[in-house]
């Protein structure tokens, strides 16, 4: 895959250090089997440290939590009864099927070719990359549609180009899941978080009241900051370490872009003004006070519960209108052929999320992830880290926990408690803690084969190259991961010492 830049210079130290990785990784098992070794060593992990007797306490509740060995017969058992549950309530696969079925005819329609062709002739080449790295950074307002849309979207829009397709799914998901808490839009996983830090936060002090937007001015400097780190990364390293993409045997090319014909120009005319009318419609359910997806209380959470198919609808409804008017689907048959290719598709990410969900099911029974972050917490509070080490210190130990723990909403409910406490003992908000927990939360998303949907972008890389493996993926992800890093940090280090809002109600400070 690097054979062009081999030839021309000889890698840098840093290059070499990403080889190596890469080589690592490439020679580690089969995805498949990787979940099922990693399965066995929780198992074997959680006897020993529970044989140990080995556990915390909870320094708010003060309840003790013991490691809870897997490879008691009751365990054992609880593994064949709750296997197929494990895989139905795998959060990622009823999001990614779902969704695949509107996106499905869009794609065999040509539909979201045109799309993309629209997109490559109205944007100018050298923003290309900082327009997808950008889109990924926002799309966590659709919570994880991005993950199944824009990412294989980004690999199309390089290649059509004539540039390297994975460069285009890196840096997508880059901005998709390794800047996952960054936005311009307020979106759902804000109020997740703030809900859980007021709850923690009432620990200390009673009736405090956290505002779901109080991250929200620190995020949108956030989105702009790694957009370009993002940008820097995909053009300055990853494009130049992957070389000129010839594609393999198998793998057809995409078309020399060319100007849409008259027939397409108006299917597409009139693809849009259907989405337009669906957006509104949607708009028409959701933005009322007591509209039909609004919960009891004037919530939104019935809208982003039923989202995955509201983004299915919205594919489904102008490929079929495009399809009809092009005559590339010109019945319902041919509709039905083209979704059940596409769930076809898909059957290697169902495989691969069978045992993946095992090994986080285990992972979450054992009780090691939680007694992780306790133990992390605690060393943090013994060292007496105070004002700027401690922020870092609560950057870097959220960026390890995210590692094995990978679902913000689950690692904050874990550690919220112990977090927001401390620290405003400490003399730091329960905002400023929360902000600094999302950088950690985020970075390490985009290099972690623990990521949920992880196996559904190594499915995407295969199909622009083959032979692509694991160490390919976390090796062009990890400068990615140390460069957001860096940067988002030094971003909050900066707003901490001259002292401002992270948001609506989001002061830096705490004092009773």
């Amino acid at each position: 895959m690097h054979d062009i830049d081999k030839k021309s210079r000889r890698p840098s130290l840093f290059g070499r250090a990403l080889n190596q990785i890469e080589g690592l990784g490439n020679r580690l098992p089969d995805p498949i089997f990787l979940f099922v070794w990693m399965c066995a060593a929780t198992a074997i992990g959680s006897w020993i440290v529970a044989s140990m007797g080995a556990s915390v306490v909870h320094p708010v509740t003060g309840k003790t939590i013991y490691a809870v060995n897997l490879l008691t017969p009751e365990n054992l058992r609880r593994m064949l009864v709750e296997a197929v549950p494990n895989f139905l309530q795998f959060p990622p696969l009823g999001v990614v099927l779902v969704i695949m079925l509107g996106v499905g005819v869009a794609e065999k329609s040509g539909w979201i070719e045109g799309l993309i062709r629209g997109f490559v002739l109205s944007v100018p080449r050298g923003w290309m990359t900082a327009g997808i790295v950008f889109a990924g950074v926002c799309s966590s307002v659709a919570a994880d549609a991005g993950f199944v849309v824009l990412i294989p979207l980004g690999g199309a829009i390089f290649a059509s180009v004539g540039r390297h397709p994975l460069a285009g799914m890196f840096a997508a998901f880059a901005g998709v899941s390794g800047a996952f808490e960054a936005n311009v839009f307020p979106a759902p996983i804000d109020a997740i978080l703030a809900g859980l830090t007021q709850a923690a936060a009432r620990l200390y002090e009673t009736g405090y009241v956290v505002n779901p937007l109080c991250n929200y001015y620190f995020m949108a400097i956030s989105a702009v900051a790694l957009t370009a780190t993002g940008w820097w990364v995909t053009e300055k390293i990853i494009e130049p370490r992957l070389g000129q993409w010839e594609p393999e045997e198998g793998v057809s090319a995409p078309e020399t872009l060319r100007e849409p014909e008259p027939r397409e120009r108006k299917a597409n005319r009139w693809a849009l003004a259907c989405l337009g009318l669906f957006t509104i419609v949607v708009a028409a359910l959701v933005v009322p006070p007591d509209a039909f997806l609004r919960d009891q209380k004037g919530g939104v959470k019935p809208f982003f519960d039923a989202f995955p198919i509201i983004l299915a609808a919205g594919f489904l409804i102008p490929g079929i209108i495009y399809g009809k008017l092009t005559g590339s689907l010109p019945n319902g048959r041919a509709v039905r052929v083209a979704i059940t290719e596409s769930i076809g598709s898909m059957s290697g990410f169902m495989v691969l999320a069978f045992v993946a969900a095992q090994f986080i099911s285990y992972f979450s029974w054992s009780n090691l992830g939680v007694m992780l972050a306790l133990s992390g917490a605690e060393k943090l509070h013994s060292v007496g880290a105070t004002g700027i080490s401690l922020v870092i210190g609560i950057v870097l130990m959220s960026t390890v926990l995210n590692l094995f723990i990978t679902s913000a909403s689950a690692m904050w409910a874990a550690v919220a408690a112990v977090f927001a406490p401390m620290f405003m003992h400490l003399g730091l908000s329960p905002e400023l803690t929360q902000a600094a927990f999302r950088i950690g939360e985020s970075v390490t998303n985009c290099c972690t084969p623990l990521m949920s949907y992880f196996p559904l972008i190594l499915i995407f890389a295969q199909r622009w190259v083959p032979r692509v493996g694991i160490g390919t993926i976390l090796s062009s992800m990890l400068p990615y991961s140390v460069l957001f890093t860096v940067v988002w940090t030094s971003l909050l280090i900066v707003w901490y010492l001259v002292g401002l809002p992270l948001g609506p109600g989001g002061s830096l400070f705490f004092s009773r």
